[in-house]
């Protein structure tokens, strides 16, 4: 964020751990300035409430796609997590023509659903590197309350990192 005028962080609250848990939205420059007009735009169109099909296609011409993006649920599958890290530096750094136009035309959400896992995992695999157990699973699960089914947890939102996501994909 301080690298880029393309990024911004927000805070969607703590995890299970006490961490602040972090999203990135990415953009134009000019879109993320304007950033509180598109998300009216975005609940006007979503809740639909007194809005005319005239009135509903001129906020869809004016408004910009929202896309959600998360990664990193299941901490041990370290894919999803780094496709969001390595997406976010190709849009906050690409100079080409498609870059620019998905940037125009998209304000892109990137979120890492379970950064306690996340950490948890990385944290086992440092204190392992070079011995015998370097490439052994954690002996434990990526989730101090789920275990590894927080994916589950989306029907119910108890777990706080659920509900964090709840809050920002519904209300925000």
């Amino acid at each position: 964020e301080k690298n880029s005028d393309r990024i911004r962080l927000f805070n969607a609250g703590k995890t299970s751990m006490g961490l602040d848990m972090i999203y990135a939205v990415l953009s134009l420059p000019e879109n993320l300035e304007h950033l509180d007009k598109y998300k009216s735009i975005a609940r006007r169109l979503s809740l639909a409430q007194g809005l005319t099909e005239k009135s509903a296609k001129e906020l869809a011409r004016e408004g910009k796609a929202v896309v959600y993006i998360d990664g990193g649920l299941h901490a041990s599958e370290c894919a999803p997590a780094q496709h969001n890290i390595q997406l976010a530096y190709e849009l906050v750094t690409g100079k080409d023509e498609w870059t620019l136009q998905t940037l125009e035309e998209t304000i892109l959400v990137l979120v890492i659903a379970n950064p306690d896992g996340m950490n948890l995992l990385a944290e086992w695999y440092h204190s392992h590197v070079g011995t015998p157990y370097e490439v052994a699973p954690m002996p434990w699960l990526y989730h101090i309350f789920a275990g590894h089914d927080n994916n589950r947890d989306s029907y119910i939102a108890n777990l706080v990192e659920t509900q964090n996501i709840t809050r920002l994909v519904n209300q925000e």
